[in-house]
């Protein structure tokens, strides 16, 4: 609810500070508002956050870990466009990715890392773990776009940005918690061009709005409470029928919770006049691993290929020679897993998902060249439960949890004791389902909508607001923002 008076705080100034027109004169009034949107996304990156004292005054933390990263990646910009040879450029780049990579670090896998090393070492070396040491809300997703910003700076396709568009571009409040990752091509060239508030697309943005927070206190965080968290939690006590909707359980939450934010984000930068990269379409229906990255966050997908593997050869070449194209993909996946936490099932899940394409790529040849076909349908429910079976690894804190799990599939079908009911059931084919409706469903849903009144338009998405705050409990913080 407090989010929800922020924004009916914040997107009225804006439309407010917008300038009307696009000449030299209105350059004031954008900086204006240019102002007002970074003061707005650190109140909201530091609202509730634990502090850290910079000269006797209680910052957030998170506030002085992004504006230390705006101000080094901004000097290493400045640094970049004045140098003229390509291999002195190249060591900038190289030092400013590694600092960013070591802050990123630091905060997010200083313990695991100290407790690795103690489990290879023993006590010889005494390793100290911080246990009190806190990571910074959206510490991922803006490391990856000081990256991107940096790396493009050096390929030249962006020129160098004044600090305020940086800072404006790395804190950016409806994408900074949990993507999606979007490019400074992407968003520098809408925020200085011209955005009318008067041609805003509000039925679009109202509707992917809701149908994320549908998504979310609707399915996701039904599943989560009721079935996600005690399977999960405790799998030495779920029975057959409880593992096995445990499972599917949070296949369909993390899409809903994940994608659900992600409607959410576009739908409020739609009302603040920018568009943002789709970053999910209707991944459960992929018919290949590959195919399924290409569907899921897919904004996270485009960077570790473009800024990973692209780096690392691709497919054409190897620093361990042709023989060894396959890691590419591998090592690009062990990051993209390393990405997500500082736990070793999330490598592992990672390395899991680079050798499944490692895999399948020869696979494909295989069957192309002895013209073997095999059923989309099928192919679609291999692909899902490959997935499926990876997120056992993913939401398990330990191997064991996850071994632990995977074995109660097989050991108990009573269903006198489980947690199953109808509801969890329903809720488990939707949040999958979803997926499967066609889009021209959702186009012509949407025009009917858009040809209708202003008031009845705010009468329908008032009615769904109230009826979601009406059926929801409480309301779980969204996944990705852990990450």
């Amino acid at each position: 609810m407090t989010f929800v008076y922020f924004l009916m705080i914040v997107l009225p100034i804006s439309w407010i500070l917008l300038p009307l027109t696009q000449n030299r004169r209105d350059w004031k009034q954008r900086v204006v508002w240019k102002i007002f949107i970074l003061c707005a996304s650190y109140i909201f990156l530091g609202f509730n956050q634990p502090t850290s004292n910079i000269f006797s005054l209680k910052i957030p933390l998170p506030c002085v870990v992004l504006f230390s990263s705006t101000g080094f990646n901004f000097l290493v910009g400045e640094a970049m466009s004045r140098i003229k040879t390509t291999k002195s450029k190249k060591l900038v780049l190289i030092f400013a990715i590694t600092t960013n990579v070591s802050m990123l670090g630091y905060y997010k896998y200083r313990n695991f890392a100290i407790d690795s090393l103690n489990k290879i070492f023993g006590d010889t070396l005494g390793f100290p773990k911080l246990t009190a040491l806190v990571i910074p809300i959206a510490i991922s997703f803006f490391t990856f776009q000081a990256i991107s910003y940096l790396v493009d700076c050096y390929r030249g396709t962006i020129r160098k940005i004044s600090f305020l568009d940086l800072a404006v571009y790395l804190s950016f409040f409806p994408h900074l918690v949990a993507g999606p990752i979007v490019r400074p091509m992407e968003f520098v060239p809408q925020m200085n061009g011209h955005i009318d508030p008067t041609k805003v697309d509000a039925t679009k943005a109202l509707s992917l709005i809701t149908r994320g927070l549908f998504k979310k206190m609707i399915i996701a965080d039904y599943l989560y409470t009721n079935i996600v968290r005690p399977v999960f939690g405790s799998p030495g006590k779920a029975t057959s029928i409880d593992a096995i909707s445990g499972i599917y359980a949070y296949a369909a939450q993390i899409y809903c919770d994940f994608s659900g934010y992600t409607d959410i984000a576009i739908g409020i930068a739609l009302l603040l006049g920018f568009r943002f990269p789709q970053n999910f379409n209707k991944p459960y229906c992929a018919t290949s691993i590959r195919d399924f990255w290409s569907r899921w966050h897919m904004t996270l997908s485009r960077w570790l290929r473009d800024y990973v593997y692209i780096p690392l050869g691709g497919n054409k070449k190897s620093f361990l020679g042709n023989r060894f194209i396959w890691l590419n993909v591998v090592i690009t996946f062990l990051v993209g897993g390393l990405w997500h936490g500082s736990n070793l099932t999330f490598v592992v899940w990672g390395l899991y998902h680079g050798l499944l394409l490692s895999i399948e790529r020869p696979l494909r040849k295989y069957l192309v060249r002895n013209n073997i076909e095999i059923p989309k349908f099928l192919k679609q429910v291999i692909t899902f439960h490959l997935v499926t079976f990876g997120w056992i690894l993913f939401n398990s804190e330990t191997f064991d949890k996850a071994k632990i799990l995977t074995s109660r599939i097989f050991t108990d079908f009573s269903f006198s004791e489980s947690k199953l009911t109808l509801a969890i059931f329903i809720l488990i084919i939707a949040g999958i389902g979803l997926q499967f409706i066609r889009e021209s469903f959702s186009s012509r849903l949407l025009e009917m909508l858009s040809a209708k009144p202003i008031f009845v338009q705010a009468l329908f998405y008032g009615t769904c607001l109230f009826l979601l705050s009406t059926f929801s409990d409480n309301v779980s913080a969204f996944l990705y923002g852990f990450f």
